[in-house]
């Protein structure tokens, strides 16, 4: 019987040198609700793997997909009989869906990112991204990216091409060790001779004169939501008839304040609430308020709303 009481005995008696010896990999250990079974399987895979696969979260099981978008693509890939684990938590970002080996349950062969409209529309949001699956490939993991102009407008070449990804990425060894990269090695550089010509130090011309700020900046003007939400902490957002509520106060505020931050809009509605935190209640009302105001053109959505 594996605790995590026993688990550490096991693992921090040693000072210098921990060999370990198993008939199993992490990877075959299956994601469950038992802690102590996620301690061994993550032990494992870091004995295996080496610190890098600290960087993966333990899988939620209530996860789901934030897009109808992402719906559709994890139904397909459930229908062709693969266990597929939305939003996973990698590095402090989240892969939209990762795709279990089966041939080792504990093990993830392929990350899926779907991109829709809005991230053809923000050149940041591609270079911020472009950075991060940089980083998630460094740390191992295998990608494909649907964009969702492809998957709706040709759905089959879509498709083909991501059973392909899947498959290939399903036929490799789940237990093979992470590729090492070498190191470019370095060649040494001789200093360039740059020859050093006196200029003579003229009086300073028109053209010359100090920088000045003309100051046309338009500073952020913070309205009083407070006064225009009279009653609101009556209304209690987990009621479904709230999310309307919710959106209409969501939306006063991106107009008299926009554009701004999605965390800076939860907070506002949360003070409008009169709450003392914005926790997953507060969150969840305000995403779903933005997605019914995107969905009827009154926010858009590119960094901030």
């Amino acid at each position: 019987m594996v605790t995590v009481a026993r688990l550490n005995v096991a693992v921090t008696r040693a000072r210098h040198r921990v060999e370990v010896v198993a008939s199993f990999h992490g990877a075959d250990l299956p994601d469950n609700a038992n802690k102590s079974v996620q301690h061994l399987k993550r032990y494992l895979h870091y004995a295996e793997q080496g610190p890098t696969v600290l960087a993966t979260a333990a899988p939620d099981a209530e996860a789901a997909p934030e897009s109808p978008f992402e719906e559709d693509v994890l139904a397909v890939l459930r229908d062709w009989g693969y266990d597929v684990q939305p939003q996973l938590g990698v590095a402090g970002f989240r892969i939209d869906m990762a795709v279990r080996h089966p041939g080792a349950p504990g093990a993830y062969a392929l990350g899926i990112e779907c991109d829709g409209a809005m991230y053809h529309s923000s050149r940041a949001a591609r270079d911020r991204d472009r950075l991060r699956e940089e980083i998630l490939r460094g740390l191992g993991w295998n990608l494909h990216r649907i964009w969702g102009t492809d998957w709706y407008r040709n759905r089959k070449d879509a498709q083909r091409r991501l059973r392909e990804a899947v498959e290939e990425a399903c036929a490799a060894d789940p237990y093979a060790p992470e590729p090492v990269s070498t190191p470019v090695p370095s060649t040494e550089q001789t200093p360039a001779e740059i020859a050093i010509v006196p200029v003579a130090e003229s009086d300073r011309s028109e053209w010359s004169r100090p920088y000045r700020a003309l100051g046309w900046e338009k500073p952020y003007e913070l309205k009083d939501t407070l006064s225009t939400a009279a009653g609101l902490p009556g209304v209690d957002l987990r009621d479904p008839a709230a999310k309307a509520v919710v959106a209409e106060v969501a939306h006063h505020i991106i107009t008299m304040e926009g554009p701004i931050e999605e965390d800076v809009l939860i907070g506002r509605v949360r003070s409008a609430w009169l709450l003392d935190r914005s926790g997953q209640i507060v969150q969840s009302s305000v995403r779903d308020a933005l997605s019914r105001l995107r969905k009827k053109n009154k926010a858009v959505r590119s960094g901030t709303v």
